[in-house]
């Protein structure tokens, strides 16, 4: 199965931890 890579923006409500497994936060800088 391919990987895919999911970013999700804060306050959308999909930021709850039980959603998903082995998640990872990466800050970045936005213009």
């Amino acid at each position: 199965m391919a990987k895919i890579k999911v970013g999700i923006i804060g306050g959308s409500g999909m930021d709850d931890p039980r959603l998903m497994k082995n998640k990872k936060e990466k800050k970045v800088k936005t213009p």
